[in-house]
């Protein structure tokens, strides 16, 4: 790393997110010699020039509206969605029972693979996203009908 440098931790990025819902802000910009680094809760990300690997299975509202009460877990921060742990082992799917603490999805971010875990106990009922889908902040992810 060349002097005057700074290397950002993923902490680092998720305090920023955490700084950015504490304040109640919109958006924090960090700005180095060459360059910028943008952290924004805008949905509109008609400026950046990326392709989605899909549509979601469901919107979040269709979730939202189900008969059943579930849990619907959101990205904790930006990243790309992987249906795979960091051993490259599958994670549950939709209709697997899941556990409070056990990892249901994995995000890609800034090259290194993050595990997201479910927060309770039940049913994975519904997938959101699909393998390989770029994400926003607080997205929706999944939901989980609760059960034991």
């Amino acid at each position: 790393m060349s002097e005057g440098a700074v290397e950002l931790t993923l902490d680092d990025v998720d305090a920023f997110i955490s700084l950015i819902d504490k304040a109640g802000w919109r958006q924090i910009i960090v700005r180095a010699d060459n360059f910028r680094i943008i952290l924004s809760k805008a949905s509109d990300l008609s400026g950046f020039n990326f392709e989605s690997a899909g549509e979601p299975a469901l919107k979040a509202a269709e979730v939202e509206a189900a008969d059943a009460p579930v849990t619907i877990l959101r990205a904790p921060h930006l990243g790309t969605v992987l249906f795979h742990d960091k051993e490259g082992g599958e994670l549950p799917g939709v209709g697997d029972r899941v556990h409070a603490g056990q990892v249901i999805i994995a995000l890609r971010v800034l090259d290194q693979i993050r595990p997201v875990r479910a927060p309770i106990d039940g049913v994975l009922s519904e997938l959101q996203v699909q393998d390989g889908d770029l994400l926003e902040y607080d997205q929706p992810l999944l939901s989980i009908t609760p059960g034991p």
